[in-house]
Parts: structure tokens; sequence; C-alpha cells
């Protein structure tokens, strides 16, 4: 999360078309006639006509523009691959697949003519309302009753409409929900993660405010330095990353975070690059047991985090699937496999540190690596919010974040909502009023006495 909290990413698109062999008695679109290609696990739809290409949002309230114009320098690199009437599209970003299925009949899920423009505040509400509807996968999980929400929207007005979207979406408590514009900028979960993260500290060292968290978590940081690595360590150049020793067999190592590495394009190799650095350095101290910590990470991209966990694994191996929620139902389930990469896997003894800051793709590290026999959890749950985040727009421009993703292990379990966490004997909090007495951390002293 640091100051950009978890990253909240649009679906990136950068539509690449690579060519693949077709029959010469395909059919051809006639000159300058727009093609159209829908994401049913996106709600999206594509329109591309002489290499400008448009992206809609669909739901069961209409059809909203939301790029009016995909650029590739404005979007990650998301390569799409024209595959028949697929395209097919892949990111080292991203770990899922995005399928868009080539539209012969329009009129069946979009029509290009009815696009909605509004600041009708009870159109917004409505196309609101229906974006979570069809999109979001969790009402049941998180116990809310969503149609019971269809009851505020009459009650819609042009100064209450985004007071009455934040009360539907509070209970939810998801921090990976968002509704966002120039002068909005809603949350839902935030007074969730301060009662978590406040449980074990006293009134005078309570956060009230995020931004008063970010500043409790950060003033954690120089006592790792100075106490426990004597202020010898490493860090990657963007301060994403430090690693050093805490006793001549005990390595540490923190993640802060699960991008930033270097501008988009590039932060696979960067992260590679620090990642080479960092199991070198482990195989040169010759140790055999290490603490990663994290606990101060907020998320970033799913990709990275597979990267970083592929160094601390020697065989391939399942370690969850992913199922988006459509219109339809929930569809397009994968299994994700993790691979050693790499000269070198650390195979030792591991420690993971978690907080319930830890939150989305950091996560999805855990989520790789919690079934290893070597593998410990030490600290808090998780925060719970494992889906990647889907993104649309309201008829007025609004950007809507909601989690549309269910990540399931190879055991069957579902942690979103809970988070993931160790067993009793290894709970113990990230802030507490303890540690910032005796200048203490009592997670890294609870790892080093299970690695001892």
């Amino acid at each position: 999360m640091s100051n950009k909290k978890i990253y909240f990413q649009v679906l990136v698109l950068m539509v690449v078309f690579t060519s693949c062999s077709k029959s010469q008695n395909t059919p051809q679109k006639p000159e300058n006639q727009p093609v159209y290609w829908h994401a049913p696990s996106k709600g999206y739809v594509l329109e591309s006509v002489e290499g400008t290409n448009k992206l809609y949002g669909v739901s069961a309230a209409g059809n909203v523009l939301i790029d009016a114009n995909v650029l590739p320098e404005n979007y990650a690199n998301l390569v799409f691959t024209e595959e028949g009437d697929q395209l097919v599209g892949t990111s080292d970003l991203f770990i899922d697949k995005v399928y868009f299925y080539k539209l012969t009949d329009t009129t069946t899920v979009f029509d290009s003519t009815s696009i909605d423009f509004s600041v009708d505040p009870k159109i917004n509400a409505e196309h609101f309302w229906n974006l979570f509807n069809d999109y979001y996968a969790f009402f049941d999980l998180r116990g809310v009753n969503w149609e019971a929400n269809l009851s505020l929207l009459p009650t819609v007005t042009s100064e209450n409409l985004y007071p009455v979207l934040e009360k539907m979406v509070q209970p939810l408590n998801d921090f990976h929900i968002g509704i966002f514009n120039q002068e909005v900028n809603i949350t839902s979960g935030e007074a969730r993660i301060l009662e978590h993260m406040n449980a074990h500290l006293t009134a005078e060292l309570q956060s009230n405010t995020f931004p008063e968290l970010l500043t409790a978590i950060r003033s954690r940081v120089p006592i790792i330095h100075s106490k426990y690595l004597d202020d010898a360590f490493s860090s990657d150049p963007n301060g994403n990353m430090f690693w050093g020793l805490v006793t001549d067999e005990i390595g540490y190592f923190n993640i802060a975070n699960m991008g930033g590495y270097a501008p988009i394009e590039d932060e696979i190799t960067a992260v590679n690059h620090v990642m080479d650095q960092v199991m070198n350095d482990i195989q040169q101290a010759n140790i055999d047991k290490i603490i990663i910590d994290l606990r101060f990470n907020g998320g970033g991209f799913d990709g990275i985090a597979l990267e970083i966990a592929s160094r601390f694994t020697s065989i391939s191996r399942p370690i969850f699937t992913i199922k988006s929620k459509s219109r339809t139902g929930f569809i397009e389930e994968q299994a994700i496999t993790l691979n050693p990469k790499g000269d070198y896997q650390f195979s030792g003894e591991i420690v993971l540190l978690t907080s319930p800051f830890t939150a989305s793709a950091a996560e999805i590290f855990v989520l790789s690596l919690k079934d290893l026999p070597n593998v410990t959890i030490v600290g808090e749950h998780t925060m719970g919010i494992f889906s990647s985040i889907l993104t649309h727009r309201l008829p007025n421009g609004t950007y809507i974040n909601l989690s549309n993703q269910v990540y399931t292990d190879t055991f069957g379990t579902v942690f979103e909502g809970i988070g993931i966490g160790p067993a009793q004997e290894n709970k113990v909090p990230f802030l507490s009023t303890e540690d910032f007495n005796t200048g203490l951390d009592s997670g890294i002293e609870k790892g080093v006495t299970i690695l001892e």
C-alpha cells in the first residue's frame, strides 16, 4: 500500500495483434467496419477499427465508454494474440489469461448505437448497482444482501449520489472496492483495517486515519535496520526490498512492494535482477534458514509476487485456481502453477511474517508458499483481498473498482475476507504497545526462536 495503498489497476489493454495462420476462405470484414470482441469475465467490449481501439463496459444497465482511444503507452504490456474467433491476452505482470470472443451479433451483448453518457444521478446509481450485481463475487461470503440496496435507488439525488453509493459498499469491507473521480475517493474496509491494526495498541498509539497508520508502520523499519540487521543490509534502488542477516545462521528478507521496481515495461526484468542479487547473497552467506517479512506489503502485481516466490521452490507445483464472476455466473477457471526460476532456489526453513496490512499480491505470495513443508507462518491474518481489481466507469465518468475473481487453494479453501494466518501458537501482533515501549519486534523475535 505505501503511498499508493493497494495498486488500483484498470485491466490493462495493450492490444497487439500477432498474426496467426488463417484459411484463405475466411470471410473478412468490409474495410473500415469495426470488429467487436467481448470479454465476459470482465464485462468489457473492445471495438477495433482502422487501428483504433475503444473499450466499453457492459452490464444489465447498459453500455458505457471506458476508453475512447486505447493507446499502448498508457497501459501495461498485456499482449493479445488473435486465435480465430478469440483474442487471448497474456502479460508477465498478470498470472491469468484474459479471453475476448469475437461478436458476430453485437445485439446479444452490446449495442454500439446506445452508449450511456449521463450525469443523471439515478441513471448512475442504477449502473453502479448493476455493475456490482453482475460482476462482484463475494456478496454471500461477506454477508451482504445486495438486492436490499435496490430500495436506495429512488432516493438518489445530485447531492447524495456518492454518499448513497458509499453506503451500499461499506458493509462489504473490501479494500479492493473503489469509487473515484477528480472530486471523490471512496474505499470500503478502511475502518476494518484500522480496527485490526489498532487492536494491540493503547489509545495514545492508535491510528485514527490511514495516513497515521502508514506513519506508524514505517516507524518500525529503522528498528529492524538497527537492532536486527546492525545496519548492515542491502536494498534495491527504489527501496522495495531490503535483506541481510539476523544471525550468522538466519537471513532476513523484507519485501515491501510487489511493484515499483522500474517503469511498467521493465518491471519483471528489474525485479529478477534484484532477486538474482538477493539469492546470490543468500547463497554466499551459506544459510539454510530465512525470515521473509511481508507485514509491510500492501500489494502490487501478482506476476511479480510469483516471480519472487519462484526463487523459494525447487519443483513445479499447482498452487491455486482462479475463476471470474460474469453476468451468467462463474466462468473461465484457470489453474496456476508455481515454477522454480533462477540459478539457485532456497529450500531451507522459511518463516513468513504476515499482518493485516499484508494485502492483494502480497497475499498471493503467501498463498503460493504456505503449503510447503519448510514454511511456517508467524504474525497475524492477512487482509483477505485476493481478487484482481476489475475497473468500470459510470455514465458520468466516475471509475468503479470491484472484486470479481475467486482464488481457491489446492485444498478447496477460499481465503477472501478472512486472509491467511498462523497457527495459534505463532500469532504475534505486528503493531503492539509492548513493542513500541521495548524497541523490539516480536514477529522477528518469534521467527528467530522457531528457526534456532
